[in-house]
């Protein structure tokens, strides 16, 4: 999904994105299309011919990464389970308590 935002008389724009996964720089390029729609250099209906396109030479170049921020990254609940047969050591502030192998039968 994506959501776009002008914010104030600036010349700010806010753009969320939200998906499964990301290609490297597929963001940067998605926010460059954008801009260059905003700016009459594209038409609206470039995208989708941008969208199939094979050929990366008729991409504009991705936009910049300052201005650009990660602000969340949400996990489905059993991405973030632990495995309970993996053994735990318990944790203090001076580093772990007991010794190895302490609590087992030999």
């Amino acid at each position: 999904a994506l959501d776009l935002q002008h914010i104030d008389c600036s010349r700010r724009i806010s753009i969320r994105v939200r998906g499964n996964s990301f290609l490297q720089h597929q963001v940067r390029y998605m926010v460059a299309a954008l801009l260059h729609v905003g700016q009459g250099k594209m038409k609206p209906d470039d995208m989708e011919q941008l969208l199939r396109a094979s050929d990366s030479r008729f991409t504009p170049h991705p936009a910049p990464a300052h201005g650009l921020y990660l602000m969340e990254v949400k996990y489905p609940p059993e991405a973030l389970s632990f495995h309970h047969d993996v053994p735990t050591r318990a944790m203090t502030a001076e580093g772990e308590t007991g010794k190895e192998g302490e609590g087992t039968e030999d």
